[in-house]
This record gives C-alpha cells, structure tokens and sequence, in this order.
C-alpha cells in the first residue's frame, strides 16, 4: 500500500492527491480549503467540501488579505492551506483564525525559497524568481514573504491555539541521479538537509486538547 502513494507532483491537482494521501486525516468530515484554486481537494474528500478563493470556481468568495475568517468557531474539522500563507498580509492572524474554527485539524505547507536550485540561480546572476523581485507587472501569485524551511518550520510550531503533531519535507524530482533518493526521502517523510534540498515544509496541526467524542 505504501509503494502506491505519490511520490511527486508538479500541479495543484497531484499536490492535492499527495496532501490527502500523506495526511488522510484532513479530507474527512466537514473540509475547508482556503485558497481553494481548481477545487481539486474535492475529489478526494469524504464529507462535505467548501472550497474558499477570491476567484471563482469557489464555494465561498473571500479575500484572505483581511486576516478574517468569516465562520463560527469550530465550524470544520479539518482546514487545508496550501501554499496559501506566502501570499497574504497577515499570515499570522489567518493561522489564528483557522485555530478558532477548526473543530481539530489544520494542515499548512510552506515553499522553501531557500532551496538549492534558488540560491544557485541567485549566486549566479539570475536573481530571484517572478515570485518576487521586482518584474514590471505584478504575478497573480506574488509572494510576499521570503523564508527557508527552518523558518517555515519555527512558524508553524509557534501558532497560538495550535500543536504541530507530523511533518513532512517535500524533495523534487532531481537529474544526475539523485531522483531515486529523493523519491526514498518523499515516501519516508524523511528530513534531510531540508533548508539546502526541501522544496516545501509541511505540517498538520492538531487543537490542544481535542477530545474524541466517545461511541454511542
């Protein structure tokens, strides 16, 4: 069984299938999926799904740069954000309020702009990506924060109402043989040199204090 988990994946729609393989946990019971995209965490949920996105295909139309949930609390028991939080104003107030309404699980993932194949690029004269830098038109999907995989860790073990319970570092695929051990690493949630080799930190966080209701 394990040998037919993703291993990789290089869209939205395989991050979603690799989000709800690695950690099955948050596509069950009532899922939100802030900075939704495509949707395509829906075909993988068990319960009710609701996709929240400035832009449509959504269910919920809604600018997370206002740093406000607009829910009740512990409205959901599982939240996704992925690759979401670099791209707001206040990432920290949103973690804040995916605490407050998630009934127990949150499930982040974070880039790594530390990585490798970046600081090659910039130490050689390419400077950084369209992400950031200082490009004439302004990308869709700016980046307005900059932080290697140890800060991405550090922020996620920190947030107020929240308690990291499993990590996975994510390794793209790699030339010159080194995808084979890579592939080794992503299937074994290994951390190797995560801040020079990682691509993305991933964490799912649990409420402190959940409690299983008990059996009828």
């Amino acid at each position: 069984m394990r040998g037919m988990l993703p291993t990789f994946y290089c869209d939205r729609r395989e991050r979603a299938a690799y989000a709800a393989a690695y950690f099955p946990e948050i596509v069950q019971g009532r899922v939100l999926d802030l900075g939704c995209g495509e949707r395509h965490v829906a075909d993988h949920a068990r319960g009710q799904y609701i996709g929240a996105d400035r832009r449509a295909p959504t269910d919920v139309r809604i600018d997370l740069d206002t740093g406000v949930l607009p829910f009740a609390d512990s409205s959901f028991d599982a939240i996704l954000c992925l690759d979401v939080l670099e791209h707001l104003d206040r990432p920290h107030e949103i973690c804040a309020e995916m605490a407050r309404i998630s009934r127990r699980w949150v499930l982040i993932s974070l880039p790594n702009a530390h990585e490798l194949t970046q600081r090659w690029a910039f130490l050689v004269g390419r400077g950084l990506p369209r992400r950031y830098g200082l490009p004439e038109e302004a990308p869709a999907e700016r980046h307005k924060w900059t932080f290697g995989f140890s800060d991405a860790r550090r922020f996620a073990r920190t947030r107020p109402g929240l308690r990291v319970v499993r990590e996975r570092a994510y390794y793209p695929p790699r030339g010159h043989g080194m995808r084979r051990w890579m592939s080794f690493l992503n299937r074994h949630g290994r951390t190797v040199w995560p801040d020079l080799l990682a691509l993305s930190f991933w964490a799912l966080m649990e409420r402190p204090g959940f409690r299983t209701p008990p059996s009828c």
